[in-house]
């Protein structure tokens, strides 16, 4: 996702007020930063941009250093500049006239995957030239660029409204496409073939065109009011929740109660989504959100929609996969232990951009061992398979005594922000928060993804069989948080500050090498190899088992371009070594740099001085490569050392 680094410059500044705040602890931070001050209010539900940067919430306290006349207003914070925004204003800067539309748990607004726009329902009459309808309810959207506003409930001719829709607007990540609910009015589409009964529309900005969501494979309308839509990130996709009365919209739909429904706008194909494991249609769901391609939702539910684990009576979250070959649901909210639903209430769903994580707020006490705050609702953030659970409304190992009340992911997870409401100072999230009001915090990714460092094992190969009494261990290792240690078979392993790692283990005929690697928030993971000591092995000679200082080091690593699908990497050594190297890419996702293999490891030489290898690659497309060259040193003192060069390549 691009970054807008110059949003709320010129017009728009002029509402911008940093404000003191009470001061990060760790990796949580305060968003609804004014409501901290003195000033009072409560912050609504967030909506956040995809990098983490950007979240929007609503109050009636005067954040942004202009009056909010009393009104819930939309307010945007950046987190980079420190910044409060009000974002219900029209050109010139004026507050609304009237409230935005929101909810305690569930946001009635929406931002793009840039934080550039922002889409939301309002009573107010001021924020464009005209309004045609008055005092009705209108869906407009902010661009913070350019302090534009536009009103999206607009119909075939491109006249507004005549009557109020219900609004619950999302937006799609470019902020073009706007999904919301009509409510009575009947003026969105040539023709409304079921009169004032809500529909689920979607506007494209752009093309002016408002289109019918709600409906099914044969293009009929919904039979009965539908709400509360989510749209994908690409915008090609709608959910939304349908009461039981419109039961036309999927075949056979006969269980009389409100079912969560899909429709992929590209192909004009409707699907039920809220379907269990066994192909029941349980009804009693409650649509949570969508993915960015729209091909997962995550619903809410009281039903046992997994039978063989969901037995708890309670509202559970379910991720599911409508338009896959096999459609099937995965219960989220179960309990790491054994994989059972948890024992109480879980709800408030989001789902990141690639549909990998989940966030929800659940009172359970069994999701989390030794839960202290009991009943008390935390935030979790769980993988999509349902299998890693961690929490994630916890500060420094204690979780707090008031509920965590909505949550939001930021794009496929850079962020995690979450709504608190404090009942008094004393039950303030931080120190500092008098204003026993509910508040908007942000966790960074760092504590969220709940995986283990990224582990790659160069050697020993698995199944090799070993010339002497102990294998020599070499490895790469990374995290976003930073690895705290690895271990061999339980023995601490050479962590260089470059990611290297090195170890000696002894061996014993056939041995399993299981590496371990656990980063700052305790995250772990492991890789395992098989190797086997040759009878004809020599002892060690009494070499020890602590690893010395590592005596290998690559220097003066070069890479070039040798051709469209070769490349040249140069280097010396400062002693004798076995070297392997690779050639790697870099990859950006949500403003988050990653390595990826382009070449496998390859062996390249046993020898000291300068030395050259030439891989074979695929076509290289423009991009920023590094060449990362692993030298184990021969002898009794072994070590790895890598340095990474970084050099463009292009076609």
């Amino acid at each position: 996702m691009l970054r807008r680094h110059h949003i709320f410059t010129g017009l728009v500044a002029t509402l911008c007020v940093a404000l003191p705040a009470v001061g990060a602890i760790g990796d949580i931070a305060p968003a609804s930063l004014g409501s901290r001050s003195g000033v009072g209010g409560t912050s609504g539900a967030p909506a956040i941009s995809a990098d983490g940067r950007f979240v929007a919430f609503t109050s009636k306290s005067a954040l942004a250093g202009i009056p909010t006349l009393g009104r819930a207003q939309l307010f945007v914070h950046d987190r980079v500049l420190g910044v409060t925004t009000m974002a219900s204003t029209d050109l010139t800067g004026t507050p609304g006239n009237g409230d935005v539309d929101d909810d305690p748990t569930t946001a009635r607004y929406a931002m793009s995957a840039d934080g550039r726009y922002v889409v939301f329902a309002t009573t107010a009459t001021n924020l464009t030239a005209t309004d045609a309808n008055a005092a009705a309810r209108d869906v407009v959207r902010k661009d913070l660029v350019t302090g534009t506003v536009v009103v999206v409930n607009r119909g075939p001719t491109g006249a507004q409204t005549t009557t109020e829709v219900l609004g619950q607007p999302d937006i799609s990540a470019d902020g073009n496409r706007v999904a919301f609910v009509t409510g009575k009015a009947t003026d969105l589409l040539t023709t409304d073939e079921n009169g004032e009964v809500s529909d689920v529309v979607v506007r494209d900005v752009r093309a002016a065109r408002t289109s019918l969501a709600s409906r099914n494979d044969a293009g009929a309308p919904s039979a009965g009011p539908v709400s509360h839509p989510a749209i994908s990130g690409d915008g090609s996709t709608v959910a939304f929740e349908a009461t039981a009365t419109a039961s036309n919209l999927v075949a056979g739909d006969s269980n009389g109660r409100g079912d969560v429904i899909v429709r992929d706008l590209r192909t004009s194909s409707t699907r039920l989504a809220s379907i269990s494991t066994d192909g029941a249609r349980l009804g009693g769901a409650r649509l949570g959100d969508i993915s960015g391609d729209g091909r997962e939702v995550v619903f809410e539910t009281e039903a046992a929609f997994d039978g063989a684990l969901d037995g708890n009576g309670a509202r559970d979250v379910y991720l599911s996969r409508p338009f896959a070959a096999t459609s099937a649901v995965t219960l989220i909210s179960r309990r790491r232990s054994d994989g059972r639903a948890a024992n109480g209430a879980s709800s408030g769903a989001t789902i990141s951009s690639d549909g990998s994580r989940v966030a929800f707020v659940s009172v359970a006490t069994d999701l989390d061992p030794g839960d202290p705050n009991g009943s008390v609702a935390d935030g979790y953030i769980a993988s999509s398979d349902g299998v890693s659970l961690r929490e994630t409304s916890r500060l420094d190992g204690s979780a707090p005594p008031r509920p965590v009340v909505a949550t939001a992911l930021a794009g496929s997870g850079a962020a995690f922000a979450f709504a608190y409401d404090d009942g008094s100072p004393s039950e303030a999230f931080l120190v500092g928060d008098s204003n026993s009001a509910t508040d908007i915090f942000v966790r960074e990714r760092s504590r969220l993804d709940g995986a283990g460092p990224a582990l790659d094992v160069i050697s020993p190969a698995d199944g090799v069989t070993l010339s002497t009494s102990r294998a020599f261990v070499a490895a790469t290792v990374s995290d976003p948080s930073g690895v705290a240690s690895v271990t061999v078979n339980g023995r601490p392993a050479l962590l260089t500050t470059d990611g290297g790692v090195a170890a000696r283990v002894p061996i014993a005929g056939e041995a399993v090498l299981t590496i371990a690697a656990t980063d700052t928030n305790g995250n772990r993971s492991e890789r395992s190899v098989r190797v086997r000591r040759s009878p004809e092995t020599q002892p060690a000679y009494g070499l020890p088992d602590a690893l010395p200082p590592p005596t290998a080091e690559v220097t003066a690593l070069h890479v070039s371009r040798r051709g469209p699908r070769r490349v040249a990497v140069r280097f010396s050594l400062s002693d004798g070594a076995v070297v392997r190297a690779r050639l790697m890419r870099r990859t950006t996702s949500d403003a988050q740099p990653a390595w990826h293999p382009v070449t496998p490891w390859t062996r390249v030489v046993r020898d000291r001085g300068r030395q050259q290898l030439v891989m074979r690659t695929p076509l290289l497309a423009r991009g920023v490569y590094q060449a990362r060259v692993l030298a184990l040193a021969t002898g009794v003192r072994q070590g790895v050392a890598l340095l990474v060069l970084r050099g463009s390549s292009s076609r």
